[in-house]
């Protein structure tokens, strides 16, 4: 005997031969179905059962209770059920995958540097729901990279392997049609995870989503490649129509623009941090030579904290001159310079501001320190008064994104600014993220003031993190 029921929907039998039913007639049952049938027939009934979904969207469960009404047992009867829980979804019944790639939309390196490219993600909600002929996950997933020029690694696979279910190539195992050096025999030898161009990779969608995260990409020649990210869900859903046909594959692509110069101007990588941070560190030289410089008590016990930053050297009469820090040793307040000639205690020393052990406390000195492609890191806190609001926007690409996330980094103008004019140029892109912004306003009223931008969208700006996608605070 077998019994499928359901809280909303319905069940038909496609094939009545050999069925008797104790409830229902076997077409559009509403709720719950039972019949009787030979073990050969019952077999063959189970797996052809379908589903109808119940006219609204919402949940529901199908259980399959099978009875064997004591026959072949001494036991008496016995009996198995599987029960799968269901949302039912309105249409449309394929929802299509996605992928992302955080960050700048175009990076930039020095030739022979590794970009390291992290955080890729990919989803498909539907992928893994079940559905009247599938009632576990089964579902794989593909996704694939293409370089133009230069070379990848996928990383997670260079350091770990393979892992679970993933596999290189398509889906079906078959011929690659994405591959860009088919061999006569139809093989894919650019295929692989380390130094190449492509790569496929396939599997159920948890060991796709953590295969993909990382990836290193080097650049030999100076110019510009594109790293396409490309995601299939290869017609795998857990919606369908009551005939079991499934929509066409779909796909979903992100890519991003890698640009090599010969060098790049100004810090990579700065941050700021409102509460410990210090835009200036200044006072008298203790003792010098021709390669380092002793500084004053107001220094940093840290070592290597303004490694890599400039200080400059100033003395009354004498023209100021501006010096790159090497090592600096905390414990004796030593930092490592070359300079023309001695310097004593009749110099007075400032250094700027911006490793994670300095970091500058207000984000327009960081800003300011920022090269072409600078990448800027805000601690958590309140951002709040002078050079904190209405922000000087430089010319320049530069990411500014927070360490924390939106709920514990806020940006506060006191009802008396906005946060910034951003005015960038064809050539030049800012990237905020990460931040709650209050009581903020301009001449006009918004938050921020944005001139000639094609900005494409400016979520979560309150520290409810509510949608602000509409940009109701921009002007």
């Amino acid at each position: 005997q077998v019994t499928a029921t359901s809280s909303r929907g319905g069940f038909t039998n496609p094939n009545l031969d050999g069925l008797t039913f104790v409830v229902g007639v076997g077409n559009k049952d509403p709720i719950t179905q039972t019949f009787l049938c030979s073990y050969v027939v019952c077999r063959r009934a189970v797996s052809e059962i379908r589903y109808q979904s119940a006219d609204e969207q919402g949940e529901d469960f199908v259980r399959i209770t099978v009875n064997d009404l004591g026959n072949s047992g001494d036991l008496g009867a016995q009996s198995g059920s599987v029960t799968v829980s269901l949302s039912l979804a309105a249409g449309p019944y394929n929802v299509a995958p996605t992928v992302n790639i955080p960050g700048l939309p175009d990076r930039v390196a020095k030739l022979n540097e590794r970009v390291d490219i992290t955080g890729i993600y990919v989803e498909d909600l539907d992928m893994d729901k079940p559905r009247w002929d599938k009632l576990y996950p089964e579902g794989l997933m593909t996704v694939w990279f293409s370089l133009g020029t230069g070379y990848m690694d996928i990383t997670r696979l260079r350091r770990y392997g393979m892992r679970g279910t993933l596999f290189l190539g398509p889906a079906d195992g078959g011929t690659d049609p994405d591959c860009p050096c088919l061999t006569v025999n139809n093989t894919c030898p650019c295929n692989g995870f380390r130094m190449t161009t492509y790569f496929k990779v396939s599997g159920r969608k948890v060991d796709v989503k953590w295969v993909v995260q990382e990836v290193s990409v080097w650049m030999f020649v100076e110019g510009t490649t594109q790293l396409r990210v490309t995601v299939s869900d290869n017609c795998n859903t857990g919606f369908s129509d009551d005939s079991g046909v499934q929509l066409p594959c779909l796909t979903a692509t992100h890519s991003v623009v890698i640009r090599t110069i010969i060098d790049v101007t100004g810090p990579r990588f700065l941050y700021v941090d409102p509460g410990k941070g210090r835009d200036v560190t200044s006072g008298t030289v203790v003792a010098g030579t021709s390669d380092s410089v002793t500084l004053g008590q107001d220094a940093s016990a840290e070592d290597n904290a303004y490694s890599g930053l400039t200080m400059t050297l100033s003395k009354a009469g004498v023209e100021d001159e501006k010096v790159a820090i090497g090592v600096y040793s905390g414990a004796n307040r030593t930092a490592t310079v070359f300079v023309n000639y001695v310097r004593d205690t009749s110099f007075t020393y400032s250094i700027n501001c911006g490793t994670d052990l300095a970091p500058c406390g207000t984000l327009q000195a960081v800003i300011n320190e920022a090269g072409e492609y600078g990448i800027i890191r805000a601690l958590p806190g309140i951002y709040s008064g002078v050079g904190n609001t209405n922000l000087d926007m430089p010319d320049k690409t530069i990411d500014i994104g927070s360490t924390a996330g939106f709920n514990q980094t806020l940006i506060d103008c006191g009802w008396n600014s906005s946060v910034a004019v951003f005015a960038p140029t064809k050539r030049s892109r800012v990237r905020l993220e990460g931040f709650s912004i209050r009581n903020c306003l301009s001449k006009r009223g918004g938050a921020m003031v944005m001139r000639a931008v094609m900005q494409r969208r400016v979520n979560q700006i309150d520290g409810l993190g509510l949608d602000a996608s509409a940009c109701t605070g921009l002007d």
